[in-house]
């Protein structure tokens, strides 16, 4: 049964328990009282009175009453800031009054850290936990979404709308030159865990582990930081049951500006007119319509809680051919026995999506296709293409046709289950064991017209090879393996929290594929690749590919964590782990970290304070190298050779062995103050930090050859290091009167530049290049006519992302129509390629995060706004179609509010470098709350995103490029956050579309 009949079973499940929850229902009673505090047994004005499990609630009046209609059988929660929660039965009862217990506000909220918890208020390091009440609205289908924007220093983007697109993370800037430049992903104590395994909608917590001494717990995968993403789970004796549900219509919001049919004659030639006036991008795209739904029950009885999740996502994306149906179940389940001494967990979530890629490709051609050729012709000459309208040339063709003539799709299946069993041995001592197999077996599969000209061959004689079809899979599995001692116990007014752990991680990926050409017929598509045949002598052989590769890393690992007297919190860890992929003598790295917090306003009277607390700490973190057996002497097949009359395929090596790889090691600094300030009304923190990361394994550094066999090699940089530094803000302010409330919070980063420094006195190993002061170049901005031009240069001493160029005077170029080369910033050197764009980077000067939440009685409203500031990109679209010069006349013109139709070559320059800088409406929210019968509750809100932007750049996306993807289209999947970390900055020509969506959705509690 496929996914989409499977949605339509449980679509017809949903619409029957939406009736029944709104219909079975008794009537409630209304309960009134009073809520004080102890502190003074003063009312307090503005608690939050809540009937458990709904959104039913009200707010305590100037007076400390409140009124609010619950059940019989209902359990009333009663919150106000600066006191603990609690949790009241109704039992019948229509006047319940409460005091709450002053205590000392949000630093006593629990923090999930890394194998553990602790209370916010002991908490030294730098450490973010985003709850699900905060969480981002609206169309979410990545877990990274819904913190997007929350917590200062982590930067999420996916450039454009791609529905299959993955998003890149960045936790304070480049901390890497390898394969691990995001932040390592534990997944309710998976440690790698993949993010599609887990529905947005079963998330409870999602905490950040931003600076060393936070994150060296993890080790040799943690210097880009680490992030816990932690599932809802039941409670005993509470059963709820909830429906979350919304549809939504994405629109494609911004794209690359080009001609018109009247401005693409008057600058490429009446001799171009086609007869027909195409808009390409509309040709291309549509407005997608999406459904999700998400069904939950949670509870238990006696010692055993569960909860239970059915997840359906139904994404269309703006591009034809694009989008995903994926269904998710998760079922979380929890035993305890022996007077609540043992626990037993287990957790199973299986995820299967079926994708459809569309072409990054058709996206491109859309933006540079002659808009005066038509879609199809029924002229003979386009009968071998199927009826479509092309123009033989390379890199040119119709992007309708690429959509509607091929096939790039795949079947991808998640399964992750655990089990996690703990004993409490003696008062305070508990032994853990925990288990986990994470399975990805993702199933490819492309298909090329024989009508095709766009890969499939098709010519305008119909002659040769036509038609390709490919199929491939791709196996990895994660297996963990972890055991822990951990003893806590108090000494008077001291707290001592001591964990001891082992951990064993062996991740393998398999891959194998066919792929060839000479289709009989297209009805074969890529199921029946025995159907491939050679029809000519030209034929390609059918291609058979394989691979396998895997790697372990195990771990011994302690952390003590003292508190004394409730001020003063210390916290010392170490992991000594091992890595197969290193070098014979260089497999294991130790990791230390400590820090140490003091609460302040327990030692001074600081005026408007009632919590200030200072922290500092350093750690060591690791990077892994970007694959596996780097270190060892790889054999592939090689040329062939003649032996006894024949010619026999030989091996040979494919690359230089470098047995002394070791660890990348990453040092970093925080110091913060975290507060809370006038009633616990303003809170917030400030952090400091500063990175000094040695050992950068580097993958292309130049070596002598001899020895060496080949002039590269994959190498630790021992005479340099890569330093970072920056400053992050909180602030958040919370106001309650009555029934209204707000909450604005503000999250703010500042970079310093990135710079790559050398070591005095230290002796390079190796090569660079031609100049010892520059280490690389980035890849060339491509086909046609751009290849081997570099586009950035990283030079030692000088900040990182650096454009690399032609240096132009503007103006002089836009009075002559062409280019004019600036003699003034040539370089000493003599040549003519320079830094250009006065020094200006790829990376962010500053970053920001404002949400503000409202509520009023039954409606709320939210709105979130985010931004970048100070980086700049090459605009690549320009780079290549701006200019009307050479002979590429076939090709539409971009044309900005910065043409000035300069009729010249193309090529890199400070013309095409802009600020890219934006102010983005990331998300806003509009909400109304129902009271059903018996406390259950209906919520349905309105929501947009992406509902405009605020920038000068002129591209499509105006986000940050932390990383170059290169100049391919992925094989026409999207990209997944990857990339070279080295070049940030360069906006390529496979950035889909910039979309903007409205949703509209209803929350269901029962």
């Amino acid at each position: 049964m496929s996914i989409k009949h499977r949605a339509n079973a449980i679509l017809r499940l949903l619409l029957t328990l939406l009736v029944v929850g709104v219909s079975g229902s008794i009537s409630a009673q209304m309960v009134t009282g009073t809520v004080t505090s102890s502190r003074d047994g003063e009312p307090l004005v503005g608690a939050t009175v809540m009937v458990k499990g709904t959104t039913t609630g009200a707010f305590t009046d100037d007076q400390g009453s409140y009124s609010v209609r619950a059940a019989e059988d209902a359990v009333l929660m009663f919150s106000f800031v600066g006191h603990e929660r609690q949790e009241i039965a109704v039992e019948g009862r229509s006047t319940i009054n409460v005091e709450l217990v002053a205590t000392e506000a949000t630093l006593e909220e629990v923090v999930v850290t890394g194998y553990g918890t602790q209370r916010a208020r002991e908490v030294s390091s730098a450490i973010t936990s985003v709850k699900a009440e905060n969480f981002n609205a609206g169309q979410v289908n990545d877990p990274t979404q819904l913190i997007q924007g929350k917590v200062a220093g982590l930067n999420i983007s996916k450039p454009g709308g791609d529905p299959n697109g993955g998003f890149s993370l960045r936790l304070r800037g480049i901390s890497t030159f390898g394969a691990n430049a995001q932040p390592l992903i534990v997944i309710d104590g998976v440690i790698g865990g993949e993010l599609n395994s887990v529905d947005p909608a079963d998330i409870a917590d999602i905490s950040v582990l931003k600076d060393g001494s936070a994150a060296a717990i993890y080790g040799s995968r943690a210097s880009a930081g680490v992030i816990i993403i932690t599932t809802k789970r039941g409670i005993a004796g509470s059963t709820n049951i909830n429906y979350n549900g919304f549809v939504s219509a994405e629109q494609v919001a911004r794209t690359v500006p080009t001609a018109d049919r009247a401005t693409f004659l008057e600058l490429k030639g009446n001799d171009q007119d086609q007869g027909a006036d195409t808009d390409w991008v509309d040709e291309v795209t549509r407005t997608g319509i999406s459904q999700v739904h998400n069904l939950s029950m949670s509870g238990g009885f006696g010692s055993t809680s569960y909860r239970a999740a059915l997840n359906l996502r139904d994404i269309r994306g703006v591009g034809l051919v694009s989008g995903f149906t994926q269904l998710n179940g998760r079922l979380n389940l929890t035993q305890k026995a022996l007077n609540d001494k043992l626990s037993i967990s287990v957790d199973v979530a299986n995820t299967v999506r079926e994708a459809q890629y569309g072409f990054a490709e058709a996206y491109r051609y859309a933006n540079l296709y002659n808009p005066t050729a038509p879609v199809t012709s029924d002229d003979e000459a386009y009968v071998n293409f199927g009826g479509y309208w092309q123009s033989p040339n390379f890199d040119y063709f119709n992007p309708r046709a690429i959509l509607d003539q091929n096939t790039n799709e795949g079947e991808l299946k998640t399964l992750l289950t655990s089990i996690r069993g703990s004993y409490e041995i003696v008062d305070g001592l508990t032994a853990s064991a925990f288990v986990s197999r994470q399975r990805r077996s993702n199933l490819y599969g492309e298909f090329y017209s024989r009508e095709s000209y766009f890969r499939g061959g098709a010519n305008e004689a119909g002659e040769g090879v036509l038609g390709r079809a490919r199929r491939y899979t791709e196996d990895e599995t994660n297996d963990l393996l972890e055991a822990t001692l951990n003893y806590v116990t108090d000494f008077g007014s001291t707290h001592l929290d001591v964990l001891g752990g082992y951990s064993w991680n062996e991740l393998e990926y398999q891959g194998f594929g066919l792929e060839g050409t000479g289709l009989p017929s297209d009805a074969f598509g890529y199921n029946n690749l025995g159907a491939l045949q050679a029809i000519t002598d030209q034929a390609v052989p059918l291609n058979v590919f394989s691979s396998k590769n895997n790697y372990r890393v195990i771990g011994f690992f302690g952390r003590a964590r003292v508190n004394i007297d409730n001020t003063y919190n210390l916290m010392a860890s170490l992991r000594y782990e091992g890595s197969s992929r290193f070098g014979a003598g260089n497999k294991w790295g130790i990791f230390p970290a400590v820090s140490g917090s003091v609460m302040l306003t327990n030692l001074f009277d600081l005026g408007g304070f009632d919590e200030l607390k200072f922290r500092a700490g350093y750690g060591i973190t690791g990077a892994l190298p970007p694959s596996s057996y780097i270190s060892l002497q790889r054999f592939a097949p090689a040329n062939f050779f003649l032996y006894e009359g024949a010619f026999i395929p030989a091996i040979g090596a494919q690359n230089n062995p470098n047995p002394d790889l070791r660890w990348e090691r990453k040092g970093e600094i925080n110091v913060g103050l975290d507060w809370q300030m006038f009633d616990y009304k303003f809170s917030g923190s400030i952090d400091y930090f500063n990175r000094v990361i040695r050992d950068l394994i580097y993958p292309g550094a130049e070596v002598n050859s001899p020895p060496f066999t080949f002039p590269t090699m994959t190498v630790n940089l021992n005479h340099v290091v890569l330093r970072s530094s920056g400053l992050e803000g909180t602030f958040g302010y919370n106001l309650e009167s009555g029934n209204f409330s707000w909450n604005p919070n503000l999250a703010l980063t500042y970079y310093f530049p990135v710079i790559l420094d050398s070591l005095p006195g230290v002796t390079p190993d190796f090569r660079f290049g031609s100049e010892g002061s520059f280490l690389d170049f980035s890849t060339s901005p491509g086909a046609p006519g751009l290849n081997n031009n570099p586009t950035q240069r990283i030079t030692i001493g000088e900040p990182l992302g650096q454009f690399y160029g032609y240096p132009i005077d503007i103006a002089a170029s836009e009075a002559a129509n062409s280019w004019v080369y600036d003699e003034t910033r040539r370089p000493e050197s003599g040549e003519d390629q320079t830094i250009i764009a006065n020094g200006k980077t790829g990376l962010p000067t500053f970053s920001l995060g404002l949400n503000n939440s409202f509520a009023f009685g039954d409606v709320d409203f939210s709105f979130f706004l985010r931004g970048d500031f100070g980086h700049y990109m090459l605009n690549m679209y320009r780079v290549f179609y701006e200019s009307v010069g050479g002979d590429r006349v076939i090709e539409n013109s971009v044309v900005t509010d910065r043409y000035q139709n300069i009729n010249d070559v193309q090529q890199v320059n400070d013309y095409y470098v802009e600020n890219a800088s934006y102010l983005v409406l990331d998300n806003a929210q509009l909400g109304y709350t129902m009271d059903l019968k018996e406390g259950r509750s209906l919520r349905v809100y309105l929501a947009g995103q992406n509902l405009f932007w605020l920038t000068n750049y002129t591209g499509v996306d105006p986000s940050v490029r932390w990383a170059d993807p290169g100049s391919s289209d992925n094989g026409g999947r999207a990209n997944t956050g990857g990339g070279n970390p080295l070049f940030p900055g360069l906006d390529r020509r496979n950035i889909y579309f910039t979309t903007r969506t409205f949703t509209l959705g209803v929350n269901l509690n029962l």
